[in-house]
């Protein structure tokens, strides 16, 4: 994996060993980021289930104002931390160890961008969703990655579903 445009472009974000940690890949990073990269730069970014970071990571590097990582696992947490030192955006990046369902409901700070990808065949796509409306600004997108075998309502609480696409086991929905 490495951050694929901006400031940070060509470094390597590094995941740990195992399959705990399950990266969104350069192909589906690229995509995402080709289809929200008008809002991207000043935007404050939230980036739940982190894991590596990596999508919170490429957020920064094009520009966004900020963004806080969220995640349960302590090693994630220390990849992040790793990640960011690497990249040097460790000044604009807020880092929180815990379970996110949990994490947002303590959250002040609204938000033009939240990606949350959690992890496969735990169906916590929707429950998460219906905690976002007091987090997301007003003209905010919601950028859900999750495996294809879920089926993305058209609606959800008062978010919408604009787009989704494909990509092997993958599918990313876009929600405003």
């Amino acid at each position: 994996m490495r951050v694929i445009s901006g400031y940070a472009r060509g470094r390597r974000i590094i995941a740990p060993k195992g399959t705990k940690i399950r990266p969104t890949s350069d192909r589906v990073k690229e995509a995402i980021f080709n289809t929200i990269s008008p809002l991207v730069a000043q935007s404050d970014f939230l980036d739940l289930f982190a894991g590596t970071g990596n999508i919170g990571i490429e957020a920064l590097s094009r520009g966004a104002k900020s963004c806080t990582f969220v995640d349960k696992s302590l090693q994630a947490i220390k990849c992040i931390k790793n990640n960011l030192s690497n990249t040097g955006f460790e000044d604009r990046s807020t880092i929180m160890l815990g379970d996110s369902r949990t994490i947002i409901a303590k959250l002040t700070q609204t938000y033009d961008i939240i990606f949350l990808d959690p992890p496969y065949g735990y169906d916590l796509v929707m429950p998460i969703m219906k905690k976002l409306k007091l987090l997301l600004k007003e003209e905010g997108i919601i950028v859900v990655e999750t495996e294809n075998k879920i089926e993305l309502p058209s609606q959800c609480d008062t978010f919408r579903l604009l787009k989704t696409s494909r990509y092997g086991d993958t599918q990313v929905g876009y929600y405003k």
